[in-house]
Formats: C-alpha cells, structure tokens, sequence
C-alpha cells in the first residue's frame, strides 16, 4: 500500500521549518475561530453581523480550492504555505485592529480563503518532498503537530481573556502568531524526495 510504511527522523529533518510553521497554524487558527465572535460581540456586533462573518468564512473556504489551485500545484516548497498562513494571519489580525463591518467581513473572507487552503499545502508540501512509501506516515506527521498546538491555541488565548477587559483582545492577537508561522513556512526550501 502506497504511504504505509513508517518515516524516520532524516526525512522529517529538512521538513522542520514547515512543521514548525503548522504548529503556529494550529496555535493560532484555533485562538481565531473560538475568540473572535466573542470579541465582536464585546465590542457591540449584533446578531447580522456574526451572521455575516460565519456566512462569508464559509463561502471562502468553498471557493478556496478555485482560487488557490495553481499556487498548490506549484514546487515551492513551503511558499505556499508561507503565503496562505500570511493571509490567514492578516484576517484574522484584523479583529483586534478594529471592529468596524467591513473589517469584520474582510477579516472571515481573508481567513475563510486560506484556513483550509494551508491545510492542503501541508499535503503537497508531503507528497513534492518524501518518497511515496512514507505519504501517509508524512500527513500524520503533520497532522498530529498541528493537533498538539490546536490543543494549547484555547488553553492559552482563554489564559489571557481571564486577565481583564483587554484580555480578549490580547488573545485573539495570539492568532497573529501565524504570520510568524508564515515567515518560517515561507523559507522551507524544495526536498528532493529519497528514498
């Protein structure tokens, strides 16, 4: 079965600045897509305007895939990740910078285009990389750090809600930790597979 066997460290090793990048991904879409209704609401959103910022996250992410085709074809290395967290990481930024509509909806369109988007890069970024005999060890790779940091993203935004009027705020500033991801994925450079 193409993708079963197990991977070792040395395939991973040139691998890690985009690994890393996923683990900021995982820290800080999840501080987003808990904290950020919240935070609008604190700041005086109605019950339109959430409406409108899960129905235009939604429709992005379905027409993500249209958009982002050809830059996940490509053999960047981990450009495409680098860019698509880059845009994630300025949506879901935005929030904190203001929460006047319109940034509001900019923000879940900006997010809803790459969130799953940078998901897929992980898995081109996979198959351009290890020999086909690891794909499925490589995807897991990826997936069980992005679990790990997803798991902390809340624990920690949470930690700095509990802080006091500003401290929503603060954490959903923590979802900027994606542009940091962004500069890391951004300089993972092309692996040759081997075998």
């Amino acid at each position: 079965m193409q993708g079963s066997a197990s991977i070792h460290f040395s395939q991973v090793r040139p691998l890690l600045r985009s690994l890393l990048a996923y683990a900021a991904a995982g820290l800080g879409y999840v501080a987003y897509t808990t904290f950020s209704v919240s935070y609008l609401r604190g700041q005086g959103a109605g019950a339109g305007l959430i409406t409108l910022f899960w129905t235009l996250l939604g429709l992005a992410g379905v027409v993500a895939p249209l958009v982002w085709s050809r830059l996940l074809s490509r053999r960047w290395g981990g450009r495409s990740m680098g860019l698509l967290m880059a845009l994630m990481g300025i949506g879901a930024a935005l929030p904190a910078l203001s929460t006047t509509p319109w940034v509001a909806a900019l923000s879940a369109t900006l997010f809803g285009l790459a969130n799953l988007s940078v998901v897929a890069s992980t898995t081109t970024l996979v198959r351009q990389s290890l020999p086909p005999a690891v794909w499925g060890a490589g995807v897991a790779t990826y997936t069980v750090t992005f679990a790990l940091f997803q798991s902390l993203g809340p624990l920690l935004t949470g930690a700095l809600a509990d802080q006091g009027a500003g401290g929503l705020r603060l954490g959903l500033g923590l979802s900027a930790a994606l542009l940091l991801g962004a500069g890391v994925a951004f300089s993972q450079r092309p692996v040759e597979a081997r075998a």
